[in-house]
Formats: C-alpha cells, structure tokens, sequence
C-alpha cells in the first residue's frame, strides 16, 4: 500500500514549503483527472487559486530565464486586458494551463516504466559499438526514438556513453544531431507537451491525423538529415530502440482510438488512463515495485512549477492577444488573409523559425501561431495551424536559447549557443521548412487541404 503522506516527505531546510509544493502538486493532479471525467465549474476556479498559490511558491525554484520570460507575457497580458481583451481569455488560458499539472505526472510516470529497464543503457551502448563515420545517423535515429517518450531523458541516454568519445568536434557533433532526433519527434508524438498544446486548442482535428501528418513531416526530415542513398549501418541501434519504438506507436494508436471513440481531447485521455494503466503493470509484473513510483512522483509533483509557470504565462498571453480587438485589427490591416493560402502557410513557418532564433521559447511560438492565425478569417484550416504549431515547437526546441533542451545539449555535450543556434541545424530547420510548406501548396492547389 502506497503512503500518499511519502509525498510531502522533504528533508531539506525548505521542508515546510517544499511540503505545500508537493501537496498543492497533488491536489491540482486530482482535480485534472476529475476535471477530464467531470468537468465543475466552481472546483476548476478553485483549483487556479491553488494553481496561483503553487506558481507563488514555486517561483523562486524556477529557472531565471522562465522568470524573466513569464513577467514579459504577464506585462502584455496587462496590456491587452487593458486595451480591451475580455477577462475570460484568462480563465482560457489557465485552464489550459491546469492540464497540465495532469499531463506532467502522467509522463513521468512513464518515464519511471522505461528507467525500471536496461533499455537506456542498450541503446547508449550501441552508439559507441559504432564506427564513427555511422555514429551520428544512429544517434539520430536513437534520439528520435527516446525523445518520442522522454524529452530530456534522450540527452541523458546519449551523453553518458558518448564522453567516450575523444574528439571534442565529434562530440559537439552528436550534441546537435541529439537535438535535431529530439525535435523532430516533438511533430508526431502524443507523449510530448506540443502536442498536448495542439491537440487541447484543436480538439476538432482528430489525433490520428495530427500523429499521421507529423510523423510524415518528422520522417521527411531524418531522410534530409541523413541523406538520400547515403549507406550506414545502424542495425544495432533499431534493435535495441525496438522495444520502446513499438510500444510507443501501439500506444499512439490506442490513444488515437480513444480519442475517436471517446471524444475526449489527447491530453485528457493519458490524464486518464496513464495512472490506471501504470498501475495495472506494475501490479501484473511486480506488485511490490509500486513504491518505487513515489519518489519520481514527488519530485515531478514538487518540480513542475518552472514549466507551469511558463505555460500558464504565456497560454494566457496568447489567449488575451487572440481576443484583442486592437491586435486583431492590427493584423487584418497587414493584409495577411488576402494572400494566396500557401503563402500564408510560408510566413507562418518563417515567422517560427525567426521566433526561435530571436530566443522566444516554444510555448511562446505556439501561443504566437494561435494568436496569429486567429486573424485570417479561416484561411488556414485547422489541422494546418496544429501542424503550424507543432512545427514552431519544433523550432523552439531545436534553436531556441530559452529552450532546457538547448541548455542541456550545451552542458552535455559541450556545444557551444552559436553552433546550436547558426549552425547545421539552423540550414537543416530552413529545408525543412521549405519543404513542408511546397508539400502543402502542392496540396492545396490539389484541393487536398
């Protein structure tokens, strides 16, 4: 029997308020699983008091870029109350937001299924079984695959095994072919915070054909990272990334099932059913093995306040400038809904591209797309903007120096900001882009949009 109070244990000189962390952590967990199966009111509005109150606490444990980033969204939220923006776009937004503190435990809770295995150390140990010349098109093909659960988790898994490798430049190297993997993922995968992001603001476009076209586009882009007709061996690496690769896509499938079924949006149904069914393993494999989830629960429940904080800034910004009639205005007068569709389809991707490199994290672009394309009278369809929005989270990721991906491939693998920023990936972000936006005006002059 798990002890809930096991929660709250925190024995550091911060106990009391790492105590009202982890607590409030917990609540606002509950109350996204009760809201996704009855959605109340008045128990919503409570829990973004309680949400306030975990952001206030949590502030001063957030990182100093997330801190400086979220008082420039609350500056223009102001601003847009101000100049007209109704209140309710706040209540939007953090509702929105307050998903979130049920997706992130429902992560982690998969992320301790994968760490309970040697899978992790198969792949890193496959990588430098490599010859070099073949190394980076495996880490590629292993970052994807890991990123495709475990954002953050892919750059632990890789940089371990690779401080074997000597060469400074050819560690630099697979820091950035890490990131592009881990990226590329974020386009299709149900298990990242993108498209929980997309999904909730698009519940209109069904999650098979958000996984189906991003999965497309992340696959056009490992073949330009690769090369066409460029021969390697990384037989090893599929093998080993094969036991996460398949259960990962059996359970897009299921979730895209359940979403079609249910009607509940993608985020709701692994708030859901992510606990039941962690659970249920655990108690069919190793009963006994169930406490082992409290301290990753713990710390998830009692470290989330950095990305919170983030999402719920900068979700409300874009719902209170979408909702600005000034803004609106604004744009209409750019003209940017009288253009022929595929053009509006470019800009918007040059703009996420432009966005990332200016340091604006990806939350922020998809807040940004939202609020942008809520101007063009319809122009763009739904399941472009959520693949619009996928795509800016893309790039945030990749090339953006708010991103903790970023951060983390700098300290791991020793990479510079410049080389992430203007180097490879920044040339490989722009032929991706080009690509997908000509694919979509084929589309579009084919009626197929």
């Amino acid at each position: 029997m798990i002890d809930l109070r096991a929660f709250c244990a925190r024995p550091d000189l911060n106990a009391g308020i790492g105590t009202a962390i982890v607590a409030i952590g917990l609540i606002l967990w509950i109350q996204s699983i009760q809201n996704a199966l009855v959605p109340l009111m008045e128990v919503r509005m409570g829990a973004m008091v309680l949400l306030g109150l975990y952001l206030a606490l949590s502030w001063s444990r957030c990182r100093l870029m997330t801190r400086r980033i979220s008082m420039i969204c609350l500056l223009i939220c102001a601003a847009g109350l101000v100049a007209g923006s109704p209140l309710s776009a706040v209540y939007d937004g953090l509702d929105t937001a307050l998903l979130f503190a049920g997706f992130f435990p429902a992560l982690a809770l998969i992320r301790s299924l994968i760490n309970r295995t040697d899978l992790l150390q198969r792949v890193g140990d496959s990588l430098i079984a490599l010859p070099d010349k073949e190394r980076d098109h495996a880490t590629l093909v292993a970052a994807h695959a890991v990123g495709s659960v475990m954002t953050l988790g892919a750059f632990a898994a890789l940089s371990a095994p690779l401080e074997r490798v000597e060469a400074p430049a050819e560690r630099q190297q697979s820091g950035l072919v890490a990131i592009r993997g881990v990226s590329l993922a974020i386009l299709w995968t149900p298990f990242t915070v993108g498209m929980g992001f997309a999904a909730n603001h698009f519940p209109q476009v069904p999650l098979w054909q958000g996984i189906g076209c991003g999965l497309v586009i992340a696959m056009l882009g490992m073949v330009i990272s690769i090369g066409w007709g460029n021969p390697f061996r990384i037989g090893p690496v599929f093998r080993a990334v094969r036991p996460m690769t398949v259960p990962v896509i059996a359970a897009a499938v299921v979730l895209a099932g359940l979403n079609k079924i249910t009607g509940l949006s993608a985020m709701s149904v692994i708030i859901i059913t992510t606990p039941i069914l962690t659970a249920l393993i655990f108690i069919l494999r190793d009963p006994r093995g169930l406490p082992s989830l409290i301290p990753p629960l713990r710390k998830e429940l009692g470290g989330m306040g950095n990305e919170l904080l983030l999402f719920s800034c900068s979700i409300s910004m874009g719902a209170v400038m979408a909702a600005n009639p000034h803004f609106q205005a604004v744009l209409a007068g750019l003209g940017l809904a009288v253009l022929p569709v595929p053009m509006i389809f470019a800009i918007v991707v040059a703009i996420c591209i432009s966005a990332a490199l200016v340091g604006m994290h990806s939350s922020v672009i998809g807040a940004m797309v939202i609020a942008v394309t809520a101007a063009l009278n319809g122009a763009l369809g739904p399941l472009p903007i959520f693949l619009l929005i996928l795509f800016g989270w893309c790039c945030g990721a990749m090339l953006s120096m708010s991103s903790l991906t970023v951060s983390v491939v700098c300290r791991d693998f020793d990479t510079s900001l410049r080389q992430i920023m203007f180097g490879d990936n920044l040339r490989f972000t722009i032929i991706l882009g080009a690509l997908v936006s000509l694919i979509f005006a084929v589309l579009h002059l084919c009626g197929l949009t």
